[in-house]
This record gives C-alpha cells, structure tokens and sequence, in this order.
C-alpha cells in the first residue's frame, strides 16, 4: 500500500469535517482509514496498470537500430533534404526544378537554362557514380543548392546537395565525383538513416507510455519531458493515417538535422564514405588522387566535429586503399585489399565551360529572406 496516499486521502478526509477540529483533532474513525485506504488502493492499481500497458506497449516501438522500409526511407529523407536545403540556400534553377530522376544517360538538359544544366551535369555525374554502388536501385536524386559555403551532403532515400561554393572551388569532374562519391557513401552505408531510427525510437517510447497513463487518467503523474509526446501517440498505430503524423514528421526531421549538425556522422562513418567514394570513383574510371586534392583544399586540414577523422587522417586514408590496408602486425589484411593496380591514372574530365559560366560568382547570392507568416483566411 502506498503510504503517501494514505495519508493524502485521510487528510483530504479530514478537512472535509470542521467538528474534527473542536475541542482537539479528532482520531480518524475506522470508515475513514478504510475509505482512506480504498482511494490509495485505487490509485495504486491504477498506476500499476499503467505501468503494465506501458511496458508492453513501448515494446512495440520500432527498434533504435532497426531497419526502416524503402518507401518510408524515401519520404523521411525527402522531407530531411527538404529542410537541409531551406536551411542552405534556394535550388540553382531557372524556373521550376527540373525533372532529375532520370538514369544518367536519360537526363534531359535544357541548354537554354544555364542555371537547370548545371544541375543536370551534377546527377549526370552523380547518377553513373551511384550505378556502381551498392544500392543503385535508388531513385538518386543529385542538386546544387545556391550557398557560398564549400559543403555538401545527403539524406536517406538516395538525395544528395553540393553548393555553389563547393562548385567553384573544384576544378575537374573528377573531384566533383569524390565529393558525390562521399555522399552517395553516406547514403548507402545508411548513417542518416540510423539517426533517423534512433530518433523515431526515442519518440515512440515516451509517445506510448503517455497514452498507456492517459488511458487510466494519471498522465499528470509523468514528467513534461515524457507529456510533451502525448499527440504522437495515434502515430505509431499500425491504423496509418491520424492526425498527428504531420506533426511526427516535423519531430523526425527536427531530431535529425539536430543531431547531425550537432555530432556529424562521426569518425568512423565517415572513413567509411570515404571508402565507398574512392571506390566509386574507381569503378567509374575517374582518377582517385582528384579525391585528395579536394578534400586537402577544402579543409586545409581542419575538421568540423571533434568526432571526425582530420584531413591528414583521411588523405593517409586514401594512400592505404591504394598500397593495401595492414593488421596490427604488419601483414595485409585480406579483407582490404590494396587497390594498387586498379586505382592507379583514370580520366580528369574538366567542368563543361557553361557549367562554370553559370555558378554565380562569390557574394552574389543574396540571403534567403525569412519565410512569411501564413495570412488568414477571410472568415465568411
């Protein structure tokens, strides 16, 4: 028995009789203890309850480390690049967003929108690197976004950015492709995606507990950390639509973008884009060492998060998929083997002379202005 509730309900009961308190505090008769006892006895019950419902409801949330269906794959890292590019700059294009699905050797490039050809050259690229990847069925989708900075990057789903400040720093397709490369690695090692399972657990697990408690009227009891869920709830429901799977969406993308501007993928994911990148570039015939002269001059040898591989590291990287990876030992590791032979030349194709022409000059962009408030509608 809970003895804090007992002594909540005697004294509730307590001060409900004034004639308690003539001539001295009256003793609890024996109706109130047992009335007492009654109401804490429900109380108990109730939150044990609750607490039952909660912990088999909880283990129905998808897992931290789950895997994520195609099609939910495709719209949560839509949704992500959606929010990546807002957050970067406006879509390099003459008017609307070309079409860019397209295999690489179907796109359609629209030689009197300079601004469209530039990102249609970018998928071109991106397209035949990620053929040879091992997730080609993808429906990869590469853009440029108007921003000074030297960056790039990519969500699940097959979508991936670079910057017009990336552009102007690179000099030949071939280091376009170790860029796209990179981030077409992080894609089909599925990084992003692993936050995103992470995150989505995380929501799920106070969103289910918050109804298991509701259900029995003591969600009060739970901390606003775990309330503040309490609209995802229906979300998580195998009935599909509800009401608040918009606002779910918003959450997971949020929780997303927050921890990746906040950690990065981390050092050892993005060794591994890194690897997937020089072999992409491998495979499709480019040059390998463009990979290094990108990456030494975009970084000049710093690096963004602590967590992350400096560029010393990275290019050292590089220098040992091509002579052979070793053990602690000394001896080759069969399971990375050296890259010598096959890794060694490949073509530097220069940038098409009206890709460069239509990369706005540094400084020219003007900032994004702030998103206006939606106006109201006219009430009839």
């Amino acid at each position: 028995m809970n003895r804090a509730l007992i002594f909540v309900a005697v004294f509730a009961l307590g001060l409900s009789g004034c004639s308690m308190f003539k001539g001295g505090i009256k003793a609890p008769s024996k109706a109130d203890l047992d009335a007492a006892a009654a109401v804490a006895a429900a109380a108990a019950e109730k939150l044990s309850k609750a607490q039952k419902e909660a912990e088999i409801a909880v283990k129905t949330c998808p897992a931290a480390d789950g895997n994520i269906p195609l099609t939910e794959e495709k719209g949560a890292g839509g949704a992500i690049m959606v929010a990546l590019a807002r957050d970067n700059g406006d879509f390099l294009v003459d008017g609307a967003l070309p079409e860019l699905t397209a295999k690489a050797d179907k796109l359609k490039i629209d030689l009197k929108k300079a601004k469209n050809n530039v990102n249609a050259y970018v998928a071109k690229v991106g397209k035949l690197l990620a053929s040879y990847s091992t997730r080609p069925e993808l429906p990869w989708t590469f853009g440029v976004v108007e921003n000074d900075g030297v960056n790039a990057f990519s969500a699940p789903g097959g979508y991936v950015v670079v910057t017009t400040g990336l552009m102007r720093l690179i000099e030949n397709e071939a280091q376009l492709a170790g860029v796209l490369g990179h981030e077409i690695g992080h894609v089909v090692n599925k990084d992003v995606l692993k936050s995103y399972a992470s995150v989505k657990h995380n929501i799920c697990v106070p969103a289910k507990t918050v109804a298991a408690y509701a259900k029995y009227g003591i969600a009060d009891q739970l901390p606003e950390s775990v309330r503040k869920y309490a609209n995802f709830s229906d979300s998580f429901e195998d009935s599909g639509a509800n009401k608040a799977s918009n606002a779910l969406v918003d959450a997971l993308t949020d929780g997303v973008l927050s921890f990746k501007k906040t950690f990065g993928a981390g050092k050892d994911a993005e060794i591994a884009a890194d690897r997937v990148g020089f072999e992409l570039m491998m495979f499709a015939g480019y040059d390998t060492k463009e990979f290094d002269t990108v990456i030494a001059k975009a970084g000049k040898g710093g690096k963004v998060f602590d967590n992350h591989p400096s560029n010393e590291d990275r290019l050292k990287n590089f220098d040992n998929l091509r002579t052979g990876m070793k053990k602690d030992d000394g001896t080759p590791d069969p399971e990375k083997p050296e890259y010598s032979l096959v890794a060694a030349g490949g073509v530097v194709p220069p940038l098409p002379a009206d890709v460069k022409a239509a990369i706005p000059a540094e400084g020219s962009i003007k900032p994004k202005a702030p998103a206006e408030a939606p106006k109201e509608t006219p009430k009839s």
